[in-house]
């Protein structure tokens, strides 16, 4: 659990999928809880899930993948921004579409 906690915010979000229930009070209390149980405890290395977190702490390394979830996480982490992002694009589809129809009925420009 370590792995997947290290603040509050991931407290949070796993107390609210019902992965985790906190009756400790704060969430940072929970994050420091785990952050700290596992200080020089030595971890069998050949456990249940190995490869299963090999491969997810390969996926996370991947650059593209950092990039990917950073943009998600700072510009993307409401679900407004995507309301906004369509608004745009909608207006420039509809200017373009106004500057089609117009420059069809006006014709080709002739010099």
């Amino acid at each position: 659990m370590d792995h997947l906690i290290d603040s509050d915010k991931d407290v949070s979000l796993l107390r609210q999928k019902g992965i985790i229930e906190n009756w400790m009070g704060e969430d940072k209390e929970v994050a420091s809880l785990f952050n700290k149980i596992g200080n020089g405890v030595g971890v069998y290395s050949n456990f249940y899930y190995s490869e299963e977190f090999k491969k997810a702490v390969e996926h996370c390394e991947k650059p593209w993948n950092k990039m990917k979830a950073n943009l998600l996480h700072n510009y993307f982490s409401s679900p407004w921004v995507g309301v906004g992002a369509s608004t745009v694009a909608a207006i420039i589809l509809l200017i373009l579409t106004a500057m089609q129809t117009i420059l069809t009925f006006t014709g080709p420009v002739k010099k």
